[in-house]
């Protein structure tokens, strides 16, 4: 399927990764064009996603959409257009292309995910969302979607869609994506049904946006069939579970008519589910590695990107207290220094940290650079060193890292005792500042 002369899709396969295929619900009904469901032809109906259609919720049969297919279109095949952790802006894309080459369906059928975000290409042609979650690029790295390069540009754009994304920006968004959805659908007369994903991420967008919606389009009011309830998500993605599907697909074959204030109510008793249920918060910025029981008591060993004020509050203080101590000549004391964390905290306080950079790939390693390694005096000779070292051992594994680039010259007999004393035999490679360009 091309689109402007495009050789292929090029956004990143993650259903296709070994991880995905191992839910049957994808594994099992995969095309040939990469897609769920039927291969693609020309079709009346057709459904339009993201990871509702490639869903993990098995099994496939009660998809919303496969129902919605059988229910209201018994004759036609099931022939969708949707991937895991693609977004609007593909979806549209996708939309367009399949058009120009299949031709117009009569019936469209869509789930709106969160729309928050954009697309963007990297210098290898490879096309992603901008408003993932911080998890998404590392597991892309892991299963060679991206290169390490692409990572740290995509670390960053999420970075700055965090702190900059504002609701006049989403709103503007908005509008310029359905304006675009209603325009192609008017001029191809094509039957329009649709509703919003309820993913965590997606019920968290809409919740912070619903005065957006208050001043849609008719069309695209007369065309919403409802905002339904959330009563499930798959616990290894937190995308909608097989509960959740069945009402979408109540929605989809008995639509009600707009009420913004029934969607607004809808919308805020969807996300009190994620908060009673306590799902992860915005983007993932952290996920637990490891927990342990201590003398101390019990450990949380967490990794943090960087957008995280009290992650980077101990980093300045590390880097401080090592200055003042003469050990440590990095005067730049800012955030922005590392790229990511692996932090131990007791009673949720932050008691010791290991920072790392991700650096440009070189031409023999491709690797983390550690910039701080920071356990505080009251904290110290309880082997948290060791143990965070063996957390970042998982950080290195989960990335297919080839090892760590250290700021320690090879001939620093001092960091070996240090390391010899408290037991600690890293399992990654080691590539010493003098012995490695990056």
């Amino acid at each position: 399927m091309t689109y402007w002369n495009e050789h292929s899709d090029t956004h990143i396969k993650i259903g296709r990764t070994p991880k995905y295929l191992e839910f049957n619900s994808i594994g099992q009904n995969l095309n040939s064009d990469g897609y769920i469901g039927d291969n693609h032809k020309q079709t009346d109906v057709l459904f339009l996603g993201t990871c509702d259609i490639m869903s993990i919720a098995g099994p496939i049969e009660d998809h919303w959409g496969m129902k919605v297919c059988k229910t209201l279109h018994p004759t036609s095949d099931y022939i969708t257009l949707g991937t895991t952790g693609s977004g609007v802006p593909t979806m549209l894309r996708r939309l367009s292309s399949f058009i120009q080459k299949y031709g117009p369906p009569k019936y469209l059928y869509v789930m709106i995910p969160r729309f928050d975000g954009y697309e963007f290409v990297d210098e290898q042609g490879s096309c992603y969302n901008v408003s993932s979650r911080y998890s998404t690029p590392y597991f892309s790295k892991k299963h060679n979607l991206i290169n390490q390069s692409t990572l740290k540009v995509w670390n960053q754009q999420l970075d700055t869609v965090i702190k900059t994304n504002n609701k006049n920006n989403i709103r503007y968004l908005v509008e310029e994506k359905f304006f675009y959805l209603e325009t192609i659908c008017k001029c191809y007369n094509i039957n329009l049904k649709w509703s919003f994903n309820l993913t965590d991420m997606s019920i968290r967008v809409l919740y912070n946006n619903i005065d957006i919606f208050s001043n849609m389009s008719e069309y695209m009011k007369e065309t919403f069939v409802g905002l339904a309830p959330v009563v499930g998500l798959n616990d290894y993605d937190l995308s909608m579970d097989i509960n959740s599907h069945n009402e979408i697909y109540k929605k989809f074959v008995s639509p009600e008519k707009f009420d913004f204030i029934k969607l607004s109510n809808q919308a805020t008793a969807n996300y009190n589910f994620l908060n009673s249920n306590k799902t992860q918060d915005s983007n993932q910025n952290e996920y637990i590695i490891n927990t342990i029981t201590h003398d101390l008591g019990v450990l949380k060993f967490i990794h943090y990107h960087t957008d995280d004020i009290n992650v980077n509050n101990f980093y300045i203080h590390g880097i401080d207290e090592l200055i003042k101590n003469g050990t440590s000549h990095n005067f730049n004391q800012s955030a922005s220094n590392f790229d990511g964390a692996v932090v131990c905290k007791l009673n949720e306080n932050i008691i010791a940290g290991i920072y790392y950079s991700t650096p440009p790939e070189t031409n023999k390693h491709n690797c983390l650079t550690v910039e701080l390694t920071y356990v505080l005096p009251e904290f110290r000779k309880k082997n948290l060193f060791t143990t965070l070292h063996k957390m970042l051992d998982e950080v290195v594994n989960y990335l297919n890292l080839d090892g760590v680039i250290s700021y320690q010259h090879v001939s620093n007999e001092m960091i070996k005792k240090v390391n010899d004393s408290v037991g600690y035999k890293p399992k990654y490679n080691i590539y010493y500042r003098s012995t490695i360009r990056t």
